[in-house]
């Protein structure tokens, strides 16, 4: 039995179909319909062709791969698409809000920070991350296991360079004895 591979075209955030192997061991890709609508499982040859011959000009062709392709072209647009690293600077209030809207996930806290994840996931394995240092609150996106030191670590990035002078104050500087 073949393992099962996905119809996908290059740029897009998910895969058009999969595939199965029929009793007659031809490879067919899975929840298609004819132009009329009704359900007819292509071979992976014949549906490749009806989607190139259909698709956009100028766009990439629709080829057949397997999910060790797959996957990492998929998760390189979701950490592109929500700017996975980068953080934002939000209000309290947003803070806040986003912190008893559900329960949190990892929730960290410390003298001077604290940082929790949402519990609802936004795609994938990624979701909202919120960090606050001092009295400055951040949001962005993280994997579900960015640990909590990265994440202070994305929003200490912001924190310096919207507020130099003050965050090199109050967190940069060595404790003399």
């Amino acid at each position: 039995m073949k393992d099962q591979r996905f119809v996908y075209q290059a740029g897009n955030h998910n895969a058009q179909t999969s595939t199965y192997e029929d009793s007659f061991g031809v490879e067919r890709c899975a929840f298609t319909r004819d132009k009329d609508g009704n359900a007819k499982d292509y071979t992976v040859p014949e549906y490749l062709e009806i989607l190139n011959r259909e698709r956009e000009a100028g766009t990439p062709e629709f080829a057949c791969i397997s999910w060790e392709e797959l996957y990492p072209l998929i998760d390189s647009l979701r950490i592109d698409r929500y700017k996975v690293g980068t953080m934002q600077e939000v209000t309290a209030e947003r803070f806040d809000e986003m912190l008893c809207v559900l329960p949190p996930m990892q929730w960290h806290r410390a003298k001077t920070s604290e940082s929790f994840k949402m519990s609802e996931i936004t795609d994938g394995d990624i979701t909202a991350c919120f960090v606050r240092i001092g009295g400055r609150f951040f949001e962005g996106y993280g994997r579900v296991t960015t640990p909590a030191d990265r994440l202070l670590d994305w929003a200490a990035m912001e924190y310096g360079r919207l507020y130099p002078e003050e965050y090199s104050t109050k967190y940069c500087q060595t404790q003399q004895a």
